[in-house]
């Protein structure tokens, strides 16, 4: 089965390509600058850098038409921004094609919480975020079909060496985790 990997707001790194690597063997990464490498210098600057030269929908029109193509089962792990634009078309995408998909603290799925995903999607939500509740966020979520929500203990961005929320301890524990499902 292929995996696809979505991509926060710092796009193709050598970070996530082996991050990647250590969860699938040859996953297709999508990423919001069409594998244009940037080196943001933070995470300040990636977050401008995506919100003026793309922007959520701009990506999850580009991430729904890449998966609505797909001819054969997938696994798709998405992260913040990529977990959104996963979220934002998951009521569109065929369910034939989805195995399943692990959104990482996608927050921007909090205002998108209309969207009725047809495939099964979990959701790891991070202990707490500054500017709005995690805990109603995942109330709001539980109650939907095909969603499951899991909460950790790290904070948005604990999958990533270029966060300054990276915590190795959980990203080992999860990578492990979705390789022993199968990704």
């Amino acid at each position: 089965m292929k995996n696809i990997i979505v991509s926060d707001i710092f796009g193709l790194t050598d970070e996530l390509v082996e991050l990647s690597a250590r969860i699938a063997s040859h996953p297709i990464i999508l990423d919001p600058y069409m594998g244009m490498k940037n080196l943001f210098s933070n995470e300040q600057s990636a977050y401008q850098y995506f919100t003026e030269n793309v922007g959520l929908e701009e990506y999850a029109s580009f991430v729904f038409s890449n998966l609505s193509k797909l001819q054969e089962p997938v696994s798709i792990i998405a992260f913040s921004v990529g977990a959104a634009a996963v979220w934002r078309h998951s009521d569109k995408l065929k369910p034939s094609h989805i195995k399943h998909a692990h959104l990482f603290y996608g927050s921007q799925i909090r205002n998108m919480l209309n969207v009725k995903p047809n495939i099964p999607i979990n959701i790891i939500l991070p202990r707490l975020e500054a500017h709005f509740s995690v805990a109603s966020m995942a109330e709001s979520l539980n109650k939907l079909d095909n969603v499951s929500v899991e909460q950790c203990e790290s904070l948005h961005g604990f999958m990533n060496k270029l966060s300054c929320n990276f915590n190795p301890l959980d990203c080992e524990a999860y990578v492990s985790k979705l390789r022993q499902l199968g990704n």
